[in-house]
Formats: C-alpha cells, sequence, structure tokens
C-alpha cells in the first residue's frame, strides 16, 4: 500500500499595493472580506485554494492553505503566483508565467465597495521563500450613482460597451 502524506505549505500574507491605478473615489480603499479565498500557485503549477484568516474590513492579512486531499505535483518555478478570487478552474502557464481565466459576466453589488469576489486582483512573491502578496488590480472599474427624487427600486443594471459589446471589471 502506497500512502501519502500532503506537504504542509506555509501561511501566506497579503496587501495591497499602495501605489495603484485604480482609483474609484476618494477615501475608498481596498479591503478584504471574511472568508476570501485566493488561488495559489504555490512554487509550482499546481492550484491551490488559500482562505482568509481576519475578519471584513482588514487591509491586510494571513491567508492559510485549504488542502484538497490532491496529489500536490505540477512544474515548479521560483515564485508563488496568486490570483484572487478563487477559482478552480484557473492554471498557470509553466513557460510563459501567465494565468487565463473568465471574469464573471454578472457582479454582484455592494454599497461603498466592490461585491465580493468582484476585484480581480494578482500578486506575484520575489521568490518562492518570499510568502507576502502584494495585490495589484487587473482591471479598471466604473462607479456608477444613481440619484431620484422618488423612492424608486433598480433590480438591475446592464451596462454594454459603444459597440453594444459586453464588458467586465
Amino acid at each position: 500500500n502506497a500512502r501519502f502524506e500532503q506537504t504542509t505549505l506555509p501561511t501566506l500574507m497579503a496587501g495591497f499595493e499602495e501605489d495603484t491605478r485604480t482609483y474609484v473615489e476618494q477615501n475608498t480603499y481596498l479591503r478584504w472580506h471574511a472568508d476570501d479565498r485566493l488561488t495559489i500557485f504555490y512554487g509550482n503549477t499546481m492550484n491551490r485554494q488559500y482562505r482568509f484568516n481576519g475578519k471584513s474590513g482588514d487591509n491586510s492579512g494571513s491567508f492559510s492553505h485549504i488542502p484538497s486531499g490532491d496529489i500536490e505535483t505540477g512544474n515548479s518555478f521560483d515564485h508563488i503566483y496568486a490570483i484572487y478570487p478563487y477559482d478552480a478552474t484557473i492554471s498557470l502557464d509553466d513557460i510563459n508565467k501567465s494565468m487565463s481565466l473568465m471574469l464573471p459576466a454578472e457582479q454582484t453589488y455592494a454599497e461603498d465597495s466592490f461585491g465580493k469576489g468582484a476585484n480581480t486582483m494578482v500578486a506575484v512573491t520575489e521568490s518562492v521563500n518570499d510568502t507576502f502578496l502584494s495585490f495589484k488590480n487587473v482591471g479598471g472599474y466604473l462607479k456608477v450613482k444613481l440619484y431620484s427624487d422618488t423612492a424608486a427600486v433598480v433590480n438591475s443594471i446592464t451596462i454594454r460597451g459603444n459597440n453594444g459589446e459586453k464588458i467586465s471589471g
């Protein structure tokens, strides 16, 4: 009988880059939600799930590996690559060091914030021994403000590009 013991992976620390091009409004800051999840490629092409250990509103904190029970193999490399939010279908091309993902066509609204999981971000460390992930935003954002003289109810909003194409972010 062969027995596999899963490697214990370290807790990772994560925050946001100070110098970001994302601007929503003055005094709007990026924060983590309780139970946020990351996709982590820790030294190889195996997609691993990490969970935020802090509480909603924290701007940095630790993430712990959630063991999947799968045999953790993959082509090796010397960095940790990360993407928020977690998605089991994301893969890492170990030759070009690029990730592919589909942004959701629908985004959930959250008052004075991004919807949970809507703010796609990426991070890469200097080495596999560097366990601090400094996240950058992947795309730009559009803030839509609605005003009404009456108590109107908005059930949904659809935004399309100039030629009617779908947009995301």
